[in-house]
């Protein structure tokens, strides 16, 4: 029978390591210096005896509350693979995530607001996108997605990956190559330069401004439609757009990809389940949110210490929905 207020002592008793000891590997886990057979008496002595962190006491003690607010987007099909592998990662330090979200669609309030929920929730630091925009915050900012300037940040290099996208495209005959994205952000700038030094240009150029993606991915085809001539390839901002636009497509009765080629960006689980699969380029999830976390705890123990600028790659991921013209 598991006794009623187990002590730190009572578990370094049990355990037979000193009550430090408990407490250091509580708080570092694999982290810290420990041995793995002091952690698993250690883990095997908290199980028997039931023992539980008072998790209020240590916050009034070291002024942090081991409490890291999140601000996404409203969830989105490839915010679920973040969303895993941040649990995963601040739980071996003994963190707690709390999630706050803003429509993507929404005017800056909305984001505004998410933030400002997350600050009143007492969090010792926020994970968010830049948004464009960063209020002032009492605590320290990640941002994750995007390099922003005078903030520690962990990214995906987007730059590198529209140079690679364009590269691939042009390597299986593609030279009528039609974009449908955020124009402004920097993947497409490398998009561009890599046209740029092969002499060609964007054959066109869809925007998404409709809130419901559904409704995005049919108002580009529609775009598509309007052309005299349809383009080779679509590179698609994301998987759910660029799922909604194929549905759209076949609609209208065009087969992809003998009428047009499709690539996308973000590889969310249905993008290998539908027909035909698609092409598209995958983020490591988990080394993004490792990183994340490192970044994070960095910083919360040297708040003086340079911004961290940390980048992972996108790789590409075959799928059905891209024909190699060349063949």
């Amino acid at each position: 029978m598991i006794k009623k207020n187990v002590t730190i002592n009572d578990v370094a008793k049990y355990a037979g390591v000193s009550r430090s000891m408990v407490s250091y590997v509580l708080c570092h886990g694999e982290r810290g210096s420990s041995t793995p057979e002091t952690r698993e008496k250690v883990y095997n002595a908290v199980k028997a005896l039931g023992y539980r962190v008072n998790h209020t006491a240590r916050s009034l003690r070291s002024g942090k509350t081991r409490n890291i607010g999140v601000v996404l987007p409203s969830l989105q099909m490839y915010l679920y693979e973040l969303i895993v592998e941040l649990e995963k990662s601040f739980r071996k330090y003994d963190y707690t995530l709390t999630y706050n979200f803003f429509e993507r669609s929404s005017n800056l309030d909305g984001f505004i607001a998410a933030m400002e929920r997350q600050f009143q929730t007492n969090v010792d630091a926020v994970i968010t996108p830049s948004f464009e925009y960063t209020a002032p915050s009492p605590v320290p900012i990640i941002i994750w997605g995007n390099k922003v300037p005078g903030f520690d940040c962990v990214f995906v290099d987007k730059e590198t990956y529209g140079h690679d996208v364009i590269r691939r495209l042009l390597s299986l005959g593609h030279r009528k190559i039609a974009v449908c994205g955020r124009l402004t952000e920097v993947r497409y700038k490398g998009m561009r330069d890599e046209l740029a030094a092969h002499g060609l240009d964007f054959y066109a150029r869809l925007s998404t401004q409709n809130a419901d993606l559904q409704q995005r991915g049919i108002a580009a085809i529609r775009e598509i439609a309007a052309l005299k001539e349809l383009p080779d390839v679509i590179i698609f901002h994301d998987d759910e757009l660029a799922l909604s636009a194929v549905g759209a497509a076949f609609d209208s009765g065009w087969k992809i990809p003998d009428d047009i080629s499709v690539v996308s960006y973000g590889r969310t689980p249905l993008s290998g389940a539908v027909r035909p699969t698609l092409a598209t380029y995958d983020i490591d999830w988990k080394r993004t949110a490792d990183m994340l976390a490192s970044v994070t705890l960095k910083r919360l123990e040297n708040p003086g210490m340079p911004f961290q600028q940390m980048s992972v790659t996108a790789e590409f991921v075959p799928g059905n929905s891209l024909k190699n013209k060349t063949v």
